[in-house]
């Protein structure tokens, strides 16, 4: 089984290794090692042996394998290679680039690291390929855009396309215009960027592209979960080292001298990081690339497959296979290569491997044979180096067998010869031998990061010693009780047993290497015998390929020999072809006849018109033939005839079309010959594309003559004598439009209708060029004047009258195409701006505003009022009048429609600022003469209750301190503010009912439509309108008070009700009681006439609600100091229980009382408080009753 185990070790290819050893291991580890050397002399690429921590240097720590490796073990050179920028949008760039050069001409490996990493992930790939071929190949590694040492403008555009194309400007700046045979290595994100790159041909002298584990399928998949490893990795790293231990513990790098050399180019220094407190972050934001992640891999297979130079594909798993890449590696159409024992750094993980494919697979692609001769050479040597090997192995077996083999089966294999190719194997194993422990010594400090159980076995356990878990400190702590020299005997004679088998495994398989050396012999003779009929075949191929070329050229140049007079031909078959329609055309316009002959092309039997058409139709076969031999020498020579003809047809037409719509004609002749007439006039034209020079005669010939003569200023003038006063009088400008309008519905309808009807589709726009262009510039040069703004009534009355003209010749336009094309006209935007709206707007903005200002501006007492207007404010009738007369028809202007509706809210505004400032002036409280009205007390006060009158005098005494209009009359100052209140809250009501109804009526429908239901114009008007009748309330609420307060003044007159009847009980009400809601009703029949009618019945019932209460009020304190007087003169009575309960009045016996129509006998009983409580009643009914 041991046997078994070694076999396989020999067999396996040894992984990456450090670049260097050091030199202070300790002197016991040293010396096992020396021994272990001598007495193998053989590599073992998987040693079962694994240093201890002893064997570590002195003085060192575990970390210290952290430590990164520069990159000068790996790459000749480092570089910076400026590639300039591409366009005025993009920036210069700088591309650090590490390349190892090969001899002049040799092929060249171009390596492109993935997303996230840097060129020195190729590193070790590169030592092995430059072991390999020496000199024969170049490789060159850079590190892209935004990673590494590269530095850029744009960072962050990480585009397939900018990738691809940074790929190939590094190539070329490199290896200039003829690079060498080039081999594309990208290992993830730049596999898709090479097979990018390779698909679209941007590399030239391409033989090759290997793709490093990535498959289109699986990488989409994948990207999902890419943002959630990128949170899970650190972002902050204290030192180096500890980049390189995340990278080996993170699985990302399987190899540790590969990750020393490109973990630390990952990151950088932070910015808040110090030479005591270092701290280091991602170099590359990845998650600033997510945008692109997609980008990269879709269409990846397609891109890959199509390339046609040879392709290679190298995963670390077949399960990373998608299926189209499956069904394409079963046809054959790439190599895939499985390294089953790396991750996806394979080109990290497993150096030595992926520099011998990457090798074989140029070879295999290399467009130029090798030569023969050198195949031979290598293939000797390389039989030679083999069989020198197995002999040093046979020969370091026999000198260590001697001394410790002494029983082996096989003493003679010991004792071959040949010294010299055993020093130098016993040296190469050695030599190997020492890097294999070297490297065991670190797996063996990564096992020591571990954290797997070691079995506590005192005994060596191989198994254990040999396993991925290994750890040296477990190993140690385990045999702790053990001396130093007895551990140190035990792993001594470990390491022979170890030897021991390795020279029985070698001996048992010294037949093999003898069997392999002897069967190479003679290799090369057959190689050059090999090589003779190889070379006849391929002088004879060289042969054929050169007989082959010359038939190919010859044939080619026979073929452009036809191709020429094919050619040629062709030529002269269009210039005769050209001679015939010229004279054809010629020959129809009877051009060589001279005048006469025109003169008999139009009085010929046949219709012009048709002839023309007929013409027209060669004509245009002539300047097609002629356009194709623009060039030619004949061309140039009858140019003078092309352009009589064109002239000459020019006339014919013209002369046709003046007589088709002559005015004479059209009223002569019949209508519908001379319409069939001008349809084939007007198509002759379209015919020769000649609309514009047709459009030219119609508005010379037919209409300038008409409306030069009829918009003239002296026709203005002429009808100004007229009697304007008369029900018949026109104003000259409409007169003038209609004429021009009469006179274009007679003579240009037929050329309307055809040309919008029977030429529909043709570039004929009779309106728009020939109508418009005429009249506009006749109204512009002829009568500017109209267009001045001095007098806003003439200006009104000429602007409605020209754009009413101006929506007639708009209607001509037959469809939508041809209005737009009008109204995008320079003329009509010019004429247009001549009407100057604004000045228009200024000066209807000062009459109106003016006006405005002097209603203001009057007094409200002086203003003269109309009982039967609804507004009594001049104030309120000018600005009802100024609103209706901005939107009235003598005013309006579509134009200035939204100018007239800012205006109209300054109107509203201004008019609520006064009304405002209206009801400020005409506050009662700040009148001192309102103030100081009455100095009597106030109604219902102590003083006036307790003035009881003397008995027998309360009619006198009444009548005397009844003085109606002491207590509740009214100031001059108080009427007239009554009524200017009241005319203020009607002209509000009336003012804002008016305003909405000419919003309704008279406002929308002129504004134009984006405007008239535009939300935020209806809430601006009735925040106009709210801001108007905000002071409605403090208004109404000050007329009431002060109506109130003078009825209530009124009611002073309770207190003089006295004890006076003595005859009898009273039988009438108090002469107060009519007087009391009197103010009330002298303000409606006087101010408050002019409120309507609701406004009245609630003021009244305002009025009345409180007065009433008040009159409650004192009514029931008079009574209470009526029953506490009469109290207490019975309780000073000594009368007895018969005269005390007749000459009281029980509330039982008062209605009774009441009810009496005259005095009686019991009148004379009743008490004094009694007869007060009829007095209230008689007063409270006739109050009920006013």
């Amino acid at each position: 089984m041991t046997s078994d185990m070694l076999r396989k070790m020999y067999k396996a290819r040894p992984p990456p290794l450090p670049p260097h050893l050091d030199d202070d291991y300790d002197e016991q580890a040293e010396e096992s090692l020396d021994q272990f050397s001598s007495s193998l002399s053989f590599q073992s690429p998987t040693p079962a042996v694994h240093p201890s921590k002893l064997s570590l240097p002195a003085g060192t720590s575990l970390s210290s394998r952290y430590a990164p490796l520069n990159w000068s073990a790996y790459f000749d050179e480092k570089r910076s290679v400026v590639v300039p920028a591409e366009s005025e949008s993009e920036a210069e760039i700088t591309f650090t680039v590490y390349e190892t050069r090969g001899k002049p001409g040799a092929p060249a490996f171009v390596m492109h690291h993935g997303a996230g990493l840097c060129a020195l992930s190729f590193a070790l790939t590169a030592r092995e390929i430059r072991k390999i071929c020496g000199k024969d190949a170049s490789i060159l590694s850079y590190d892209v855009r935004g990673h590494g040492e590269t530095v850029s403008g744009d960072e962050n555009n990480m585009s397939l396309d900018r990738l691809a194309r940074d790929l190939r400007n590094v190539v070329h700046a490199v290896y200039g215009e003829q690079p060498p045979d080039i081999v594309l290595v990208g290992h993830s994100m730049g596999g898709a960027v090479v097979s990018e790159a390779a698909s679209r041909g941007m590399i030239p002298n391409l033989i090759g592209v290997a793709v490093l584990d990535i498959v289109e399928g699986v990488a989409i998949e994948t990207l999902a979960n890419m943002n959630g490893w990128l949170e899970r990795r650190p972002n902050v790293f204290r030192s180096l080292d500890k980049v390189v231990q995340w990278g080996i513990k993170s699985g990302t790098v399987r190899n540790v001298e590969s990750a020393r050399v490109s973990c630390p180019p990952l990151v950088v220094p932070s910015k808040d990081s110090t030479p005591k407190n270092a701290s280091f972050v991602w170099r590359t934001d990845l998650a600033a690339s997510e945008q692109y992640w997609k980008e990269w891999f879709t269409g990846l297979t397609q891109k890959f497959l199509s390339s046609r130079a040879g392709k290679l594909l190298i995963l670390a798993g077949t399960d990373r296979l998608d299926k189209d890449m499956t069904i394409a590696q079963m046809q054959g159409k790439f190599q895939l290569l499985v390294f089953p024992n790396s991750g996806h750094a394979v080109q990290e993980d497993e150096p030595e491997r992926m520099a011998r494919e990457l090798v074989a697979f140029w070879k295999r692609n290399e467009r130029l044979m090798v030569a023969s001769s050198t195949g031979a050479v290598d293939t000797k040597n390389s039989m030679g180096t083999d069989h020198q090997d197995h002999q040093s192995n046979i020969d370091a077996a026999g000198v260590n067998g001697s001394t410790n083999l002494s029983h082996s089966r096989k003493p003679s294999h010991l004792s071959i010869d040949s010294t010299g190719a055993n020093n130098a194997f016993l040296h190469t194993l050695n030599a190997q031998l020492q890097v294999a422990a070297n490297h065991r010594q670190h797996q063996q400090q990564d096992a020591a990061l571990s954290e797997n159980d070691f079995p506590l076995s005192i005994g060596i356990d191989r198994a254990a010693l040999t396993a991925p878990d290994f750890d040296t400190d477990e190993f140690l702590s385990a045999r702790r009780h053990l001396p130093l020299e007895e551990l140190k005997s035990q792993l001594i004679a470990h390491m022979k047993e170890l030897k021991t088998e390795l020279i029985e495994l070698i001996n048992s398989d010294y037949a093999d290497f003898i069997n392999l050396s002897t069967n190479l012999n003679g290799v090369d003779r057959m190689m050059e015998e090999l090589r003779k009929p190889l070379d006849r075949m391929k002088g004879d191929a060289i042969a054929v390929k050169s007989n082959l070329q010359s038939v190919v050229e010859s044939l080619e140049q026979k073929l452009g020999h036809r191709a020429e007079i094919r050619e040629k031909k062709a030529c002269l078959q269009l210039l005769l072809n050209i001679s015939e329609s010229v004279a054809k055309v010629e020959g129809l316009l009877q051009i060589s006849g001279g005048s006469d002959a025109s003169a008999g092309l139009r009085e010929g039997s046949e219709s012009v018109s048709k002839r023309l058409e007929r013409v027209a139709i060669e004509y245009n076969q002539m300047q097609y033939l002629v356009s194709k031999g623009a060039n030619l020498p004949f061309v140039t020579n009858i140019d003078w005839r092309l352009v009589r003809i064109k002239e000459t047809m020019s006339e014919n037409l013209s002369t046709v079309l003046r007589a088709c719509i002559s005015p004479q004609n059209q009223a002569a002749g019949d209508a519908a010959a001379n319409k069939e007439s001008l349809t084939q006039c007007l198509r002759t034209y379209a015919l020769i594309d000649q609309t514009t020079e047709a459009e030219k005669v119609i508005a010379e010939d037919l209409l300038a003559p008409f409306v030069n003569k009829t918009i003239t200023k002296s026709a203005l003038l002429e009808h100004n004598n007229v009697d304007r006063s008369s029900q018949s009088y026109e104003r000259p400008l409409v007169i003038m439009y209609r004429n021009v309008l009469t006179f274009i519905d007679n003579h240009c309808s037929a050329l309307i209708s055809v040309t919008q009807k029977d030429l529909k589709g043709t570039n004929f726009d009779i309106p728009v060029n020939c109508i418009w262009g005429v009249v506009s510039q006749a109204i512009l040069e002829n009568i500017p004047k109209i267009m001045v703004t001095g007098i806003a009534d003439e200006f009104h009355r000429n602007y409605m009258d020209t754009m009413g003209f101006v929506s007639q010749i708009e209607q001509l336009c037959g469809t939508r195409r041809s209005l737009a094309r009008l109204r995008s006209l320079a003329s009509y935007q010019t004429f247009m701006r001549r009407w100057n709206l604004q000045a228009y707007f200024q000066l209807r903005f000062g009459d109106i505003a003016t006006s405005i200002e002097n209603a203001l501006q009057m007094s409200v007492d002086a203003s003269p009022r109309s009982p039967t207007a609804d507004v009594h404010l001049p104030a309120s009738t000018a600005v009802l009048r100024a609103i209706e007369r901005c939107w009235s028809d003598d005013v309006y202007i579509y134009g200035i429609a939204h100018h007239l509706w800012k205006f109209t809210l300054q109107i509203m505004a201004r008019y609520s600022i006064w009304i405002t400032n209206l009801t400020r002036d005409l506050d009662p409280s700040k009148e001192k003469s309102i103030q100081s009205r009455s100095s009597s007390p106030a109604p219902g006060s102590r003083q006036q209750g307790r003035s009881t009158p003397v008995p027998g005098a309360a009619g006198v005494a009444g009548n005397a301190s009844f003085r109606p209009n002491a207590p509740g009359a009214k100031t001059p100052l108080e009427e007239m503010m009554l009524q200017q209140l009241s005319m203020v809250i009607n002209d509000i009501n009336h003012v804002t009912a008016q305003i909405n109804q000419l919003l309704e009526r008279q406002i929308r429908p002129k504004m134009p439509p984006s405007m008239a239901d535009e939300p935020v114009l209806i809430e601006s008007f009735e925040h106009s309108l709210q801001a108007i009748q905000q002071d409605v309330p403090t208004v109404q609420q000050r007329i009431v008070a002060l109506i109130a307060k003078h009825c209530i003044d009124t009611l002073a007159n309770v207190k003089t009700i006295t004890s006076r009847y003595g005859e009898g009980p009273p039988q009438e009400p108090s002469q107060f009681v009519p007087l009391i809601l009197a103010p009330l009703s002298k303000y409606l029949a006087g101010p408050g006439a002019v409120l309507n009618e609701q406004v009245r019945r609630d003021w009244t019932l305002q009025v009345v609600t409180e007065t009433t209460n008040r009159y409650s009020f004192i009514l029931a304190e008079k009574l209470l100091e009526s029953k506490i007087s009469e109290e207490r003169m019975n309780k000073m009575k000594a009368v007895g229980a018969k005269s005390r309960a007749g000459g009281l009045l029980s509330r039982a016996t008062l209605p009774n009382a009441f009810s009496s129509a005259s005095g009686t006998d019991t009148g004379a009983n009743m008490s004094k408080d009694d007869m007060l409580r009829l007095q209230c009643v008689l007063d409270v009914r006739c109050y009920k009753s006013e």
